[in-house]
């Protein structure tokens, strides 16, 4: 028996060693920009080593709002087995911050890898909001042409806005946080 046992230790040493072995790995984590809003859409590419199996998926994560992934947010995958770009969406749920990564996964075989090495400026939209006042009116729609009336930004953000006022009004427009009084001289419904 132990005569056998030799040449077939031997046997199995050898198929063992001539058996491939892939190391896979994902790296080159590149983002198509450094600032975005919530709900934007942009790319995350990758580049890829070894050999991915056919059902495997690449994910793209968004990292916690100080940049590591102790908690994560998937925002985007792609079933493939190669290098590749993967389109991403961010959730309406962040946090304005300047120091979020991305990372990329896959499935099978499971690899992370590095961050992107980039901090990504992300923030809330704006949400306008304002109120109308005009003196000597009860209700708005008894605004008298050449009136002024005064439209203030009570939105809780800091941000300037566009404001367009319509037709007939002077100003018509507005760039900023707080506009002027605006007088219609075009009687309206």
């Amino acid at each position: 028996m132990q005569k056998y046992l030799l040449p077939l230790t031997m046997l199995i040493l050898t198929l063992f060693l001539s058996i491939p072995v892939f190391s896979q790995s994902i790296s080159n984590i590149m983002v198509n920009g450094n600032k975005f809003c919530e709900n934007d859409i942009f790319s995350v590419s990758y580049a890829v080593s070894g050999n991915f199996l056919n059902d495997n998926v690449f994910i793209a994560q968004l990292s916690k709002n100080d940049g590591s992934f102790s908690s994560f947010t998937n925002i985007g995958n792609v079933k493939n087995t190669n290098s590749g770009t993967i389109s991403c969406t961010l959730p309406s749920n962040i946090i304005n911050d300047n120091r979020y990564r991305i990372r990329v996964i896959s499935s099978n075989p499971y690899v992370v890898s590095p961050d992107n090495g980039i901090d990504i400026s992300l923030s809330l939209l704006p949400k306008p909001d304002f109120k109308v006042d005009s003196s000597n009116i009860f209700h708005i729609r008894n605004i008298l042409v050449g009136q002024p009336v005064t439209f203030t930004n009570i939105s809780s953000d800091s941000a300037d806005y566009f404001w367009d006022f319509g037709d007939g009004a002077v100003p018509k427009n507005f760039q900023g946080y707080t506009p002027p009084a605006v007088a219609y001289y075009t009687p309206g419904c």
